[in-house]
Order: structure tokens, then C-alpha cells, then sequence
């Protein structure tokens, strides 16, 4: 018996350090080869996003996303109010009533967003994600719902302790895709021209 047990462990390790190294050598390819899309980063003031080694992204089309849901659930509540409309024989005591236009987002709730890339490469936000085949050209990108709304996943950006001055002009966050559409790495940060921001070696 406790020879089984030593082989079942053995036998686990190795599939845990094969998947470790698989999803390891994923994101390298993802990292070398992978399709570059920029997210527009919403302003904000740097001396509130920085974090000594880790800088706090927003994204542009985070409240694209968060209109969305919001004006879905409006025309959903304008359906339901259509629907309610009765003759004058009708009971309508009974009905349904629509207490408040404002739309409570779940917390803690995951979802994905379907983007588009522009020919600057550049995404643009199409809608929330419903297991619907993705057109031409579009990625997903996981987000939460929280008490205010969409957020976009990955919510941070890391760098080195001492180096958060070179991207607090940054406007793009710089994303990698890979072969499958919802396959994604957050590999840097972009400026205005949409460079990709290059620490320089101030050692000559």
C-alpha cells in the first residue's frame, strides 16, 4: 500500500511540473509570436496608479463596457414595461412594477468582453461576451464586474522597484494574443505613437 501511495505521488509530480512547464513554454510562445492589440489607458493621475513596483491600469473601454451593460438593462426594463401595456379590460393590479433605472452591477463577477483592433492595431470594444462565435479579427478579454462596473483583466502592470518614472506617460497597455482568441498576455506599455516603452541603461 504505501508503495502505490509513493508511485500515485510521483506519478502527480510529474503531471504537475509537466503542466507547469506546458502553460510556462504557452506564454513564451504567446510572448514571442503572439499579435500585438493596444488598449487605449483611461488618465489618471500617476502619483494615484503608482505603487513602488507596480503600476494600477485602467482601460478606456472599461466604461465603454460598463455603458453597455447599463443601456442593455434599460432596454430590457423599456421591454418589460411595453410588454405590460394591457387594454383598458385588462387587471393590471397585479403587475410588475419597475422600481429604479439604476443598473447594480454583480460583484465579484467574471464576464468577457469582445474587442476589435483597428488597423493601428488599436481595440475598440464590440460588446459583452454571451458564448457567441466571434467574428472576423475579434479577441475576448476577461473582466470582473464590480460595484462600479467593468474592469479589465489584468488590472496592474509590473515593473522593477525605481523604474515606474519611464511608463507615467504611458497610453497604451500592450497586449500579446495567441492562436486562440481569449489566449492573452499584458507584455508592456505604449506611448502616444504607440511605441512600446523601452527601459534605457543609463550606464554608459
Amino acid at each position: 500500500m504505501r508503495k502505490i501511495k509513493q508511485v500515485v505521488f510521483i506519478i502527480a509530480s510529474i503531471m504537475v511540473f509537466a503542466i507547469f512547464n506546458y502553460s510556462i513554454y504557452q506564454k513564451e510562445q504567446i510572448k514571442n509570436d503572439g499579435d500585438i492589440v493596444l488598449l487605449e489607458l483611461s488618465p489618471a493621475d500617476p502619483r494615484s496608479i503608482m505603487q513602488g513596483d507596480y503600476m494600477r491600469l485602467r482601460y478606456a473601454i472599461e466604461g465603454d463596457a460598463t455603458l453597455w451593460i447599463m443601456e442593455q438593462h434599460s432596454d430590457r426594463k423599456q421591454d418589460l414595461k411595453s410588454n405590460d401595456a394591457v387594454d383598458s379590460n385588462a387587471d393590471v393590479i397585479n403587475k410588475p412594477q419597475v422600481k429604479s433605472n439604476v443598473y447594480k452591477f454583480t460583484k465579484n463577477s467574471g464576464c468577457s468582453v469582445v474587442i476589435l483592433p483597428n488597423q493601428n492595431k488599436v481595440a475598440k470594444f464590440i460588446r459583452i461576451y454571451n458564448g457567441e462565435k466571434l467574428g472576423t479579427g475579434e479577441r475576448l478579454l476577461s473582466c470582473n464586474q464590480g460595484g462600479r462596473g467593468i474592469s479589465i483583466i489584468p488590472e496592474s502592470f509590473m515593473f522593477q522597484e525605481g523604474d515606474g518614472h519611464a511608463y507615467q506617460n504611458a497610453k497604451y497597455g500592450v497586449f500579446k494574443f495567441g492562436s486562440l482568441s481569449s489566449d492573452y498576455m499584458l507584455v508592456g506599455l505604449a506611448d502616444a505613437e504607440r511605441n512600446i516603452i523601452e527601459l534605457r541603461n543609463d550606464l554608459s
